[in-house]
């Protein structure tokens, strides 16, 4: 019954803004070099890396937009649910989705020894990107 109610429009524009979020925050502008420093990724540096890098990066980037689809879908049906319908009450169930995607971050990065600022800086996407979408999502039937 949620999913009849879904502002589908509404979910798409978030699962985009969702995903434009974190292209932004893992971007030279942000955190790149910062991020692939800590996780100890290294940037192909010759053709036939490159090459390899650029085949994988379409499968990357249409995994990380689904599941950036998946969580926008799963939040609005939280608010369609609870009719969640005021910035004040997007705030507050973004920042328990943002509680439930950062969590196993946070757990995961510190058995891998993952410093506080890698920590931060892939919860803290989540953080912010969550909260955003579920005021945007709150706001607009």
């Amino acid at each position: 019954m949620v999913l009849e109610h879904l502002n589908y429009l509404a979910v798409a524009v978030c699962g985009i803004i969702y995903f434009v979020i974190g292209g932004l925050w893992y971007s030279p502008v942000l955190f790149s070099k910062t991020w692939s420093a800590g996780h100890k990724i290294v940037m192909p540096t010759n053709d036939a890396e490159k090459a390899e890098f650029r085949k994988k990066m379409p499968m990357q980037m249409i995994t990380t937009f689904v599941c950036c689809m998946a969580l926008t879908t799963a939040l609005a049906c939280l608010i369609s649910a609870f009719y969640l319908y005021t910035p004040k009450a997007g705030f507050k169930i973004g920042l328990l989705a943002s509680v439930f995607s950062c969590v196993p971050i946070i757990m995961s990065h510190s058995f891998t020894g993952k410093s506080l600022k890698i920590i931060l800086i892939d919860a803290g996407y989540h953080f912010i990107g969550l909260i955003a979408v579920g005021i945007i999502l709150s706001v607009w039937k």
